[in-house]
């Protein structure tokens, strides 16, 4: 997709549908006819966030933006990136931005 290209607005109810959903960013934007930056927006609250304020967004706190995160993984040992994302940093108690 061209950037800025995208004109196509999204209804109250797809951004609702886009909170609630536990598809991926990419698969959500493919339906929806956005980027997957702009479903990542959305859900981090960056975008839309009039929408239902009381639907929980998502933290932007991500693993790979740790400083203790080398080589794919938590030198930690948490998360496993594969079972829990590397979103598990939102609820991280040792998460510290690179």
């Amino acid at each position: 997709m061209k950037r800025g290209a995208n004109t196509r607005r999204l209804t109250d109810q797809q951004v609702i549908d886009i909170l609630q959903s536990e598809e991926s960013d990419a698969s959500l934007g493919r339906r929806h006819g956005v980027s997957r930056s702009t479903i990542g927006y959305i859900r981090n609250g960056k975008h839309f966030a009039s929408i239902r304020p009381d639907i929980p967004r998502r933290s932007s706190k991500n693993c790979s933006r740790c400083q203790h995160w080398e080589k794919s993984r938590c030198t930690f040992g948490f998360p496993d990136p594969q079972e829990e994302g590397l979103h598990a940093a939102t609820y991280c108690n040792l998460y510290a931005k690179k």
